[in-house]
């Protein structure tokens, strides 16, 4: 079995090659850019609580971004990241969970939409759209 991050980049780059055959790029809001960062998210759970929750990013758009998580999260719920531009600065954003889809195993796809659009171009090279 490989690596940890291996099997996370070979999940991604799979994703990724079935979402180009079923996907229409026309319907999106924005274009989505490969970004592959780990980061932290601040999960405020229906109930109230609070649960910091390590994940990899797997694009980014303007308005919002999607991951891979070990569990279920509900739409709805309120999310605090803090995203790192191409000169090594901190973004903090506020965003919800717009979208939870179940991969594999324990693995679920999130997506989350921004509360405020972001200007990308800080954070990824226009060069390699994803959709």
């Amino acid at each position: 079995m490989g690596s940890r991050l291996g099997d996370t980049e070979q999940l991604l780059n799979s994703l990724d090659e079935a979402e180009g055959r079923h996907t229409n790029a026309g319907e999106r809001r924005a274009k989505r850019r490969t970004w592959r960062k780990p980061m932290k998210i601040v999960v405020t759970h229906p109930g109230g609580g609070q649960r910091t929750v390590e994940v990899v990013t797997r694009n980014l758009s303007r308005g919002g971004l999607s991951f891979l998580n070990n569990g279920f999260l509900h739409l709805g719920t309120p999310c605090e990241l803090q995203l790192v531009t191409a000169n090594n600065a901190w973004v903090d954003v506020q965003a919800t969970v717009v979208r939870c889809r179940y991969v594999a195993g324990r693995v679920h796809e999130i997506s989350l939409r921004f509360d405020e659009p972001v200007d990308d171009s800080q954070f990824v090279s226009h060069t390699h759209p994803t959709n």
